[in-house]
């Protein structure tokens, strides 16, 4: 399987699941407004071009973002990023890097994904 269509899978999880950069300044927004938002738990996803869902698992602590992403062929990325208000913003670090950036709005989240050549819309709902 292609890894853009296991990243989108993944991030369409995480959306928020899927996004999270250990190098992330400030989740984007130029500021460092603290998170109005937690993302922690378990999420699914889905991205618009029909590739397919994915899980991510993730835990928040404060702004910061940690968890893991598993694509539907059973293979894993980790996730590290941040949320600043109700951005977020991850890295997915797996056989490629992928970035994504989504707004959570309670259960749900929507944005998008970039990396590996490719780049796409995706949304996700909490488990």
């Amino acid at each position: 399987m292609n890894h853009t269509r296991m990243l989108v899978r993944c991030l369409a999880c995480a959306a928020a699941g899927l996004l999270i950069a250990g190098g992330c300044e400030d989740g984007g927004d130029g500021g460092s407004s603290p998170a109005t938002v937690d993302v922690t738990g378990s999420w699914q996803g889905n991205d618009n071009a029909g590739c397919g869902s994915g899980a991510a698992n993730l835990v928040q602590n404060g702004s910061e973002v940690t968890g893991t992403c598993v694509y539907d062929s059973g293979e894993e990325a980790s996730l590290s990023g941040s949320v600043s208000d109700d951005f977020f913003r991850a890295t997915l670090r797996g056989a490629n890097t992928y970035t994504i950036e989504a707004t959570v709005t309670g259960n749900g989240m929507n944005g998008t994904w970039s990396g590996g050549g490719g780049s796409g819309n995706f949304a996700a709902s909490r488990r």
